[in-house]
């Protein structure tokens, strides 16, 4: 069977198990709080009780704070068998869903630049730090890729449907879900709603109509409660954490302030233009951004060491190979190396964290840089072809405004039209899309 595997796909299983191994090795597999709090709220959903309120006596931070669909599913997972085969099984399927999702944007078979090896090396590490709390986030990152992987390649269906899951997993998604539905493509739009409402529908099979609308409800509420809330690892937190409060601010308001615009700006040049910059900034500023963030969330921004570093690679321009492909590896390997270089890695408000959040701000620079590159140089092609076109317009208007001498002899070979125009077929004129 192993022979009818492509190269790629059974270079991701080899990279999937290493992974799984040494994640073995560093953590093993032990029942934590997040995982029991996982249960606990899937377990009250399923006996009619509000998993919010039944989690939060444990403390804020320890809430559940997921779609009733995945309280749902926890519910299942709390009443199988060994604790160790699911811990195992939770692991392995979080790290396929980044491995394979990963692939389709950068092929992990080929041949690549050691900075490219050594970004990849730097994402599976913080690919285990998000699993050792096996928290859902690397399942997230997995299936966003796979889902914008699928509208790049012209699947819209199964694209929509890919990211509105995701997003009910987990809200982070959410951002790439609204910006691809702006462009009001029909197949897109089916797949996601269609994709909504079975996840919305599932859940009460097993509580009720009643249960289940009320669940929606308060999920609402707690997302919208919990994204007022005090910041733990974006940018302007870990700054004050450190004492620089006024300098957070300063660089906290560029951010905000550009993100949307750029952000929504690009996404028409995607595809012709590149699709790997504009994922790796709407990532950077959603972890820069995002109360939310903590350390086991930078799992988010993992794929972009690698497809960053692919994209340096695979330019035309030897700088950009070169320095840009360094530059994305060592940001990669700061951000990563606070597993070894922090004894508290696992708390998100240790200062040393901090390292992280300014590897995501350099992230989002690298790539609002190439976006207004990109997005300049656009620009300025559309106002030559303008010009262009204005110039020809008014050259045949010139030509065409004198009239021949009555009885003057036919140009030879020329049509009434073509002598109206100065010898100029208009037909023949053509123009760059």
């Amino acid at each position: 069977m192993l022979h009818r595997l492509s190269r790629s796909t059974l270079t991701v299983l080899t990279v999937c198990l290493a992974t799984f191994a040494f994640f073995i090795l560093l953590h093993g597999l032990t029942f934590n709080v997040v995982m029991r709090n996982y249960c606990v709220g899937g377990v009250s959903f399923l006996n009619g009780q509000n998993p919010y309120e039944v989690t939060l006596q444990n403390g804020p931070s320890n809430q559940f704070k997921y779609s009733p669909f995945f309280a749902w599913i926890m519910a299942g997972v709390a009443k199988s068998g060994s604790q160790t085969a699911v811990l195992g099984l939770w692991v392995l399927v979080g790290i396929a869903a980044f491995c394979f999702g990963l692939n389709r944007w950068s092929d992990l078979s080929k041949k690549a630049p050691f900075y490219v090896t050594v970004a990849l090396f730097a994402a599976l590490l913080d690919l285990i730090v998000s699993m050792a709390a096996y928290q859902v986030n690397a399942f997230i990152i997995g299936l966003s890729l796979l889902g914008l992987a699928e509208y790049r390649d012209g699947r819209l269906l199964s694209a929509g449907a890919i990211l509105s899951l995701a997003t009910n997993l987990k809200v982070y998604p959410v951002v790439f879900l609204i910006a691809l539905a702006l462009f009001l493509k029909r197949r897109y739009w089916i797949g996601a709603l269609s994709a909504g409402l079975v996840t919305f529908l599932l859940p009460a099979v097993s509580v009720g109509w009643s249960h289940n609308l009320e669940m929606h409800l308060a999920w609402f509420r707690v997302v919208l409660g919990d994204s007022s809330g005090a910041g733990v690892l974006d940018l302007l937190s870990a700054f004050q954490r450190v004492g620089l409060s006024g300098f957070g601010q300063v660089l906290r308001w560029p951010v905000l302030i550009a993100t949307i615009p750029l952000f929504f700006a690009y996404l028409p040049l995607a595809g012709r233009a590149g699709w790997r910059p504009w994922m790796t900034f709407g990532l950077a500023a959603t972890l820069l951004l995002s109360p939310r963030t903590e350390v086991f969330t930078y799992v988010l921004l993992a794929p972009s060491y690698v497809v960053m570093t692919s994209w340096c690679a695979e330019s035309g321009r030897k700088i950009v190979r070169t320095c840009g492909g360094m530059l994305v590896a060592v940001l990669a390997v700061a951000i990563a190396s606070c597993r070894f270089l922090d004894p508290r890695w696992y708390v998100s408000e240790s200062p040393r964290e901090i390292v992280r959040v300014i590897g995501a701000l350099g992230f989002w620079v690298l790539a609002a840089g190439i976006l207004g590159n990109t997005m300049f140089g656009a620009l300025n092609a559309r106002m030559t072809d303008l010009r262009v076109r204005r110039e020809q317009g008014l050259n045949r208007g010139k030509m065409g405004t004198g009239s021949p001498p009555t009885g003057s002899p036919r140009t030879p070979g020329k049509g009434p039209r073509e002598r109206r125009n100065g010898g100029m077929d208009r037909s023949g004129v053509t123009h760059e899309k």
